[in-house]
């Protein structure tokens, strides 16, 4: 985990820093802050529009009584993609891209869920159930665990 933060932290801080010198240096300074400013903006505009439709198919699922498990993960990389395009950077906004566009998207979340089906068959990703809570939000079992909070809420229109 070390190695993964100190390359997060440094490594590509300091290509981002390169690839911005040098298209500023072939490019113009004022190009390359536009290039910066466009791909930020678009990329905003794209995840947010690529977010709705994911909320709309977790809603669905939902509401059919299906866990959205794929939407979740789909989720999870547009927000992350989202959060690279309006990182300033060239690296930050191809990865960035390549999470919120669907295509790509796709093949990405499915490398992410044979990489977490191999953790998980490994042991190095454990899950576990949680007893207590059931769809109806009713308790269904005596079971207690010091680290959840239990509440009750009511909607109110």
């Amino acid at each position: 985990m070390f190695l993964v933060l100190l390359f997060l932290f440094t490594v590509v801080p300091a290509l981002e820093l390169y690839l911005l010198i040098s298209v500023g240096s072939q490019i113009g300074t004022l190009n390359t802050i536009f290039i910066i400013l466009a791909t930020g903006v678009v990329g905003a505009i794209l995840a947010k529009s690529q977010g709705r439709s994911i909320m709309s198919s977790v809603q669905g699922k939902i509401a059919s009584g299906k866990m959205p498990t794929n939407e979740l993960i789909h989720g999870v990389f547009i927000f992350a993609g989202g959060l690279l395009l309006v990182t300033p950077g060239f690296f930050t906004d191809v990865l960035g891209f390549s999470f919120v566009f669907p295509i790509t998207r796709f093949g990405l979340v499915q490398l992410a869920q044979i990489y977490f089906a191999k953790a998980i068959k490994n042991g190095t990703i454990k899950v576990m159930k949680t007893r207590g809570f059931s769809t109806s939000g009713n308790q269904s079992s005596n079971y207690r665990d010091e680290n959840i909070v239990e509440a009750e809420f009511e909607r109110k229109e």
